[in-house]
Order: structure tokens, then C-alpha cells, then sequence
């Protein structure tokens, strides 16, 4: 956490009672909570299994019986990440500022580029965590991830909270009215002390060397098996701290929200901080998680996932799989019985194609006949497998594959079903959209809260050349909200394509979309051509030479008005060829009579200064080179 004066450790202000006090609370509610949860964690585990194919051991009908998962879970699921991936990072840019006003269009711009570096570059984990979160949603309906400034990496980090390791009450409704948040973290005694050492927290001495011997249940056993671990020795056990989110009377007669951390085996208190944040007059309340969703449960917290719709047909499907195989294995190793007197010596026979084994009296042996497998069992698969489709909208065409049956499939008619089928892939994106954007926003809040007055940043400019940027603390002041630039829209980059080069082609064949209309005479307009070209060029994420294919084009006049706005609030904008320079000079000479010029500082005035100072500049030039060409001065 970042150094701030609401967020210095308030232990050794509390008294030790007080503090024994807010430990044990925290372990009892932390462990109601999670006996709460029981039901939920449960049927969790049966989806991790489901989805990572792995089943428990089985020995009916008999003993190494076919125990084969179908992957009918993973499919799904794989679908939706693979899709909400492409649409999340698929674009150049990652986020859009909405500025406050007209005058603080430059200052959101900044802001985006510097979050887009941010996000891409800086946080090097962003990617990857998301990448993990989407992977997981669709299975348990619901994940989480946390943001927090770090100090030493003077950045946010972003970080992947299991499902398992975010506990809540049991009637939470959403996760801004939780009436606590516990976040339970396993930290090895080496990595407590690091933290001890950062100055982070008290009582350290209470703690043991040793960790928490992790109680033995089915949810932890299966975590561990996804992630390959076996067996923990005694001295490599991590401790369970609980830092929980809560509200609470520190003894000054309100509640307020505080961060506790805990030592769950000791019932030591560690850290307190508070929640709060000032940012000059006014004081933020963070919120760390944000929680993603796939089905909204309208009666609970916890969403509804494909494990909750796919798990009777997944086992149903593994049954009828399962006994397809058992089915074969009878017909093709064929077993017997044979009387005692027929002279074979028990457990010394075994049949082999091919091969002819002597008896004493073949009249003691029989075979049964075992009729071949029933074709019902694959009926019913296939009509497992149609639920499926229905339920998921993973069908053929989505999965880029001919349909089955359809000899001479159209190409309006593939097109057709896929933009049905991805009907449904669009109402989960957008619930994630909604999710993704709050993340937005905790990033752009805390940035706001802890950097820097300035900060260098790297972005590619103009002919693939790497500009280095400044953003001031200030542009976040000009910016209004924080939105991604996916479209949860586009389940398909093919579909994007397809829709851009549609309003392509009817710009080209349409003079009133590329024409200036209030010109009378609808001439080509080269920034609209620029922007559906541009928009074009995008679906192709993979190519290289954008600069060389489209040029940049030159940024637009800004009036003198909005400029006057943009010095009162320290930005400099720069005087652009083509404009007219002599109103511009009238509109900034006159702005410098009024009061509220007067009232500026004097480091704004400067830029004032500096920004008619290269007009006159421009205007001399642009006037040399037209008296050179022959041409009059008149500007």
C-alpha cells in the first residue's frame, strides 16, 4: 500500500484488549461466513472437476471400469473465454476518457494514453490476471480481482482472487453494500517478515515460525490437484491471514470503514488502516474488488455459471459415454465360466485371439453371448449433446464448422445463424463490459489518489516513432468517466470486419455520408473517409504498417475560446497551419484585459505568453512563404 495520511497502521493506537477484541470478531464472523457458504463450495468443487475432466475413482460395474469424462463443460467454456478475450483486448487501445467539457478534450486524451500504456505496458500482470478471471467466470459464475497502489513498484498491480478465497456474508446482495469483505490470503513466514521489515506491521513477535496446518476438505484437495500440488510438509505451511473490509467503532462513537489484517492460527491483530483516502477537500472510500458475473442469481451474490446448467448433463453424458465402452469391452474381451472338474488351474487361463488352450473336458466351459452395443445409448448422447448446444449456443457454425446434415450451406444463411447463435455470447459480454468498467475506474481513482504532480510515459506516435508524453495529476480533474473501447457488441472479429466494411462501401457510393452539407456543394470530406478507413484498418489487428498504409491526418483547429479555457487550466495548446491567426491573437490579447486572467498564476500566464509568442512565429512564416510564392499577405 501507498504511504498516506489515512493510511498509516493504527495497531499501537488501539488498546490490547481492543485489539484481541477485533481479532477474535474477525475469525469468528470470517469462519460463520464461510459455513455459510458450504452448500455453494461444494457444488464448486464439482465444477473445477467437471471442467478439468478429472473424476473420482470408480470400481462399478468392476474394478478399472471406462471412467471417461466428456470435456462437454470445457467446451463451453473455453468458447465464452476464448470470445470475451478477443473482444476485451482485441482493439489497439484499451480505454476511452470522456472529458468534462469541450476544453478538457486534451486533457482526456492524455489520460487515455497514458491509461492505455498503463494498462498494456506498466502493469505487465493486467493482461494476464484478466486472461485467468475469464477463464475461471464461466465456470463458477463469479470471480473477482483486486487493485491496489503498490509503493515501491509507484503503480497500480493488479491481482486474481479465487472464488474460494473472497468470503462474504451469506446474504450479501452486491459488494458495495457487503457489510464485510474477507480476503483470505496464505503467506509463508518468509514473506510476513519481508512485510514486517516494511515497517507493515505490529505484533510480529506474536506469530509462530511455523505455519497453519490447512484443514483437509475436498475444495482445497482439488485446487491442489489443478495447480499439482502434492504433498505440503509440516514446515512449509503458509499462515491464513484474513484482512477483512468492514466498518467498525474504533472508540470515537461511529463506525467508520477500516482495513484489519489477522492472524488467523495466533488471533493476532497486524494492521488497521483506514478505507479512506483525501484527495484535497474531498475524501474517497476505495473499493479494492471488483466482481464479475455470468448470470445474475436474482435471490443471492453468487452467479449462476455453466456449472450450474452443465453438470447433470455433463454426468449424464459421462454415463452413457462410459457404458459405450464398458459395452465394447465385453464384446471384444469375452469371458466364461468353466466347471471345477475341467481341469484348468484357477486365475491360470487368459484368452488371447489366435490362441488355443488345452482342457481335460471342454464340455465345463461356456461363453455367454453378448449381444452388441444398442444403438440407443449413442442416440442418447447425441440428444445430450443437442441440450447442450441450446443451452450454451455452442453449435457448429459457431465453432467455425460445417453443420451437420447441411450439404450445400449458404453463405447468408451461415451468416444468419452465427449472428443468432452469438446472440447470447453478446448479453454475457455485456455484463462483463459492465464489470470491466468499474475496473476502469478504480485504476483512474487511484492513479488520481497517489501519482505523482507528473509522470513520463511512452506511446508510438507518427511514422512508428516512440513519443515520451507527460501527464499531469491535474488532466485526470478534466476527465468525466473512464469506458473500455471493446464492444461487447462482437463476439466475432469477422463480424467487425464485415459491419466496417459495409459503412465503408456506403460512404464511397454515398456523397451526403463523405460531403460537407453545409458547404452546398457536398465535396469529399477527407476526416470521415480518414475515420472509416481507420475504422477498417483496425479489424486487422495483426498488421504491421499502419502509419505507411494511412497517414496520420493533421488534428483539427481549436477555437480561441476553448485555448483561453485550456490556460486556465495550465495546458498549452499549440497554434496548428491554416488557422487564423490574427483573430486568434484578438480573442487572447482581449482575454488578458478580464479578471479572471488577472487572477492566474503566474506560471499559466507564462504559457499564455508562450503560446502567442509561436503565432506571431507561425503567422511570420506562413505570411514569408506566400509573399515567395507571389501571393499577397492578407492572413
Amino acid at each position: 500500500m501507498a504511504d498516506n495520511d489515512t493510511n498509516v497502521n493504527l495497531v499501537k493506537n488501539i488498546p490490547e484488549d481492543k485489539q484481541k477484541e477485533i481479532a477474535k470478531e474477525i475469525n469468528s464472523q470470517t469462519q460463520y461466513d464461510l459455513d455459510s457458504r458450504r452448500g455453494w463450495e461444494d457444488k464448486r468443487n464439482k465444477w473445477q472437476k467437471l471442467w478439468a475432466c478429472r473424476l473420482d475413482k470408480k470400481s462399478n460395474p468392476w474394478p478399472n471400469s471406462s471412467n471417461v469424462c466428456v470435456p462437454m463443460l470445457a467446451v463451453a467454456c473455453n468458447q465464452f473465454h476464448a470470445r470475451i478475450y478477443q473482444a476485451l483486448f482485441a482493439p489497439n487501445d484499451i480505454v476511452k476518457a470522456i472529458p468534462v467539457a469541450s476544453n478538457d478534450i486534451k486533457r482526456s486524451e492524455n489520460v487515455a494514453g497514458f491509461m492505455n500504456w498503463q494498462l498494456q505496458f506498466e502493469m505487465e500482470e493486467f493482461e494476464e490476471v484478466t486472461d485467468k478471471s475469464m477463464l475461471q467466470l464461466p465456470v463458477n459464475g463469479s470471480v473477482f480481482k483486486k487493485i491496489l497502489w503498490n509503493a515501491s513498484l509507484d503503480r497500480p498491480l493488479s491481482s486474481y482472487i479465487s472464488p474460494l478465497d473472497l468470503i462474504l456474508p451469506y446474504r450479501t446482495r452486491s459488494l458495495e453494500e457487503a457489510r464485510r469483505i474477507t480476503h483470505r490470503l496464505y503467506l509463508h513466514y518468509d514473506e510476513l517478515f519481508d512485510r514486517n521489515e516494511m515497517d507493515l506491521y505490529e505484533n510480529f513477535d506474536q506469530l509462530s515460525t511455523e505455519g497453519y496446518r490447512i484443514e483437509e476438505n475436498d475444495h482445497r484437495d482439488t485446487a491442489d490437484e489443478l495447480m499439482g500440488i502434492t504433498d505440503i510438509s509440516a514446515g512449509d505451511t503458509p499462515h491464513i491471514i484474513y484482512e477483512t473490509h468492514k466498518s467498525y467503532d474504533l472508540g470515537n462513537g461511529k463506525k467508520e470503514p477500516y482495513i484489519f489484517t489477522v492472524d488467523k492460527a495466533t488471533g493476532t491483530l497486524m494492521r488497521a488502516t483506514s478505507r479512506r483516502f483525501h484527495k484535497g477537500s474531498q475524501v474517497i472510500d476505495l473499493n479494492y474488488f471488483t466482481d464479475y458475473h455470468f448470470i445474475p442469481n436474482t435471490d443471492g451474490f453468487y452467479s449462476f455459471g455453466l456449472g450450474h446448467f452443465l453438470e447433470q448433463l455433463n454426468y449424464m453424458a459421462n454415463t452413457a459415454f462410459n457404458q459405450i465402452f464398458d459395452a465394447g469391452r465385453l464384446t471384444n474381451q469375452p469371458f466364461g465360466f468353466y466347471g471345477r472338474r475341467a481341469g484348468i488351474k484357477a486365475k491360470k487361463m487368459k484368452l488371447y485371439p489366435g490362441v488355443m488352450n488345452p482342457v481335460e473336458d471342454a464340455t465345463q466351459i461356456f461363453f455367454p453371448s453378448m449381444q452388441r452395443m444398442d444403438n440407443v445409448l449413442f442416440s442418447v448422447l447425441g440428444l445430450i449433446q443437442q441440450y447442450e448446444e441450446r443451452l450454451t449456443s455452442v453449435t457448429d457454425n459457431i465453432l467455425g464448422r460445417e453443420q451437420a446434415g447441411v450439404e450445400r450451406p449458404t453463405k447468408g444463411g451461415t451468416e444468419a445463424k452465427i449472428e443468432q447463435g452469438l446472440m447470447v455470447f453478446n448479453i454475457l459480454f455485456k455484463r462483463v463490459f459492465r464489470s470491466f468498467k468499474k475496473e476502469l475506474k478504480l485504476v483512474k481513482a487511484l492513479n488520481e489518489i497517489h501519482l505523482k504532480e507528473s509522470k513520463q510515459y511512452r506511446v508510438m506516435g507518427s511514422q512508428n516513432k516512440i513519443a515520451f508524453s507527460d501527464l499531469k495529476k491535474d488532466d485526470f480533474n478534466g476527465v468525466k468517466d473512464i469506458i473500455p473501447v471493446g464492444d461487447p457488441a462482437y463476439a466475432s472479429r469477422m463480424q467487425k470486419r464485415l459491419e466496417a466494411y459495409e459503412i465503408y462501401q456506403l460512404l464511397l457510393a454515398n456523397p451526403l455520408i463523405g460531403g460537407v452539407p453545409e458547404s452546398q456543394q457536398f465535396q469529399p470530406n477527407p476526416r470521415a473517409i480518414y475515420t472509416v478507413t481507420s475504422n477498417l484498418l483496425d479489424t486487422f489487428p495483426n498488421l504491421k504498417n499502419r502509419e505507411q498504409i494511412l497517414p496520420e491526418i493533421p488534428e483539427e483547429s481549436i477555437p480561441p475560446e476553448i485555448e483561453n479555457s485550456m490556460f486556465m487550466q495550465g495546458d498549452v495548446p499549440e497554434p496548428k497551419p491554416g488557422e487564423n491567426h490574427i483573430i486568434h491573437l484578438q480573442i487572447h490579447k482581449n482575454f488578458m484585459t478580464k479578471d479572471i486572467y488577472k487572477g492566474l498564476k503566474k506560471e499559466y500566464k507564462d504559457r499564455l505568453q508562450e503560446h502567442i509568442s509561436q503565432t506571431v512565429q507561425l503567422l511570420n512564416t506562413e505570411v514569408n512563404q506566400r509573399e515567395a510564392l507571389g501571393g499577397g499577405v492578407n492572413v
